[in-house]
C-alpha cells in the first residue's frame, strides 16, 4: 500500500485505487493484490494484505481462498453490526488497514504488527508505505536520521528502533 497525502509526487501518473481530497488536499491511494474496500457509514476502509480468519465467542470464518466478494461481504456485515474496532480485534491476518474520510484519515497494521508500516511526513504532505522502496522511491531528497543509523550500527545491524527508520 501507498498512501500519498499532499505530496507532490504522488500518485497521479499511476493506478490508484483511490484519488480523493482529505482535509481539501490530494489523497492517493495504491494497493497491492490481495486488499478489500469497504465503504462505512461515514468514511471508507481499505485492508491490503493476507486475511486468515475471524474468530469471536460466536462465529468463525475462515477467509484464506474466498472469493473477494464473500469477504468483503462478510466484513461489511461485521462492521455494520458490530464495529469496526470489533472486528478488527477479532480478525487474523497480516495487513495493514487505511479509514479515511473527507475529515481526515488513519493507518494501523494488523494487530500483531506483522506488515510494517514506514512514513515520512512533515509539517505540510504524509508519505506512508508497506514497502519501504515504494517510499525511496517517491521522496524528494533522502536524508538519514542519524540518531536511528546509530541505534542500528551499534547492535551489529540486528534492531531497528521501534517507530524509527533511516
Amino acid at each position: 500500500m501507498i498512501i500519498s497525502f499532499n505530496f507532490k509526487n504522488s500518485l497521479k501518473k499511476e493506478n490508484s485505487v483511490v484519488k480523493s481530497k482529505v482535509l481539501g488536499k490530494d489523497f492517493f491511494v495504491g494497493c497491492d493484490a490481495p486488499f478489500y474496500f469497504l465503504q462505512g457509514k461515514k468514511n471508507f476502509i481499505i485492508l491490503e494484505g493476507d486475511l486468515y480468519y475471524f474468530y469471536d465467542a460466536n462465529l468463525t470464518e475462515y477467509l484464506s481462498n474466498r472469493p473477494e466478494k464473500f469477504v468483503i461481504n462478510f466484513l461489511s456485515k461485521i462492521i455494520k453490526e458490530k464495529g469496526f474496532n470489533y472486528c478488527r480485534k477479532h480478525l487474523e491476518g497480516s495487513y495493514t488497514t487505511l479509514i479515511f474520510s473527507n475529515k481526515g484519515f488513519k493507518l494501523q497494521a494488523d494487530k500483531l504488527k506483522r506488515k510494517e508500516i514506514f512514513y515520512f511526513y512533515d509539517k505540510n504532505r504524509f508519505l506512508a508505505a508497506s514497502k519501504l522502496d515504494e517510499l525511496i522511491r517517491r521522496m524528494d531528497k533522502l536524508e538519514y536520521d542519524q540518531n536511528t543509523l546509530a541505534s542500528i550500527l551499534s547492535t551489529h545491524y540486528q534492531y531497528s528502533p521501534s517507530r524509527h527508520t533511516i
